[in-house]
């Protein structure tokens, strides 16, 4: 199992598995990227996703709930698995959405991002990967002797083998409830807010 824990190691070193997996940041493509891993049926490979949002899945890009804010693919082009192509399909198709053809048919943004989310609640290899969630902020990432060290905001840290990095992109709101974008020097309307006209 990944290890967390408080404050400084007494010991040299902590008891890291050999095969475990980190990914920092649990917006499309952390969840993607788990739901891949689970499905490899690599048996005794542990994976934590530390994720800051409430939910999972949705990150910057699918994170409105505005129905206006449709994907810019078609649904039967949308799925999560390439040799499960109706994948996504077949989950409006359950959930009731009315939808005539999914080769012509643009989902919500929302919708795509509930998907996202549920895919890692869905039945998974028995012996096969394991999966942990941790709602906290990755901080900061030190190399260590054989092992990664990723410091959590609550002042934990987590041990893994191996590290993917899915931040995305974070934003930060404004009082006028624009975003600002780090890195852009406009700042564009939030996605899950109206544009004005």
């Amino acid at each position: 199992m990944t290890v967390a824990y408080r404050g400084r190691w007494n010991l040299a070193a902590p008891a890291v598995p050999t095969r475990s997996i980190a990914i920092i940041g649990g917006g499309a493509s952390g969840v993607l990227m788990a739901a891949h891993l689970l499905r490899s049926g690599n048996a005794g490979l542990e994976i934590t996703i530390i994720e800051k949002r409430a939910s999972l899945g949705r990150g910057l890009a699918y994170s409105t709930d505005l129905p206006e804010h449709v994907l810019n693919v078609r649904a039967a082009n949308m799925s999560a698995f390439a040799d499960d192509p109706d994948h996504f399909a077949r989950w409006l198709k359950a959930r009731n959405i009315p939808i005539d053809d999914p080769t012509t048919y643009f989902a919500p943004r929302r919708l795509y991002g509930e998907h996202l989310g549920e895919l890692l609640t869905e039945p998974r290899q028995k012996g096969g990967p394991r999966l942990r969630i941790v709602d906290e902020e990755c901080v900061e990432l030190f190399q260590r002797n054989g092992y990664l060290e990723l410091r959590l905001a609550n002042g934990s840290s987590i041990v893994a083998q191996q590290c993917i990095l899915a931040t995305g992109h974070d934003v930060q709101r404004t009082a006028a409830g624009r975003c600002l974008h780090p890195r852009k020097s406009s700042n564009p309307p939030c996605p899950d807010r109206p544009i004005a006209s």
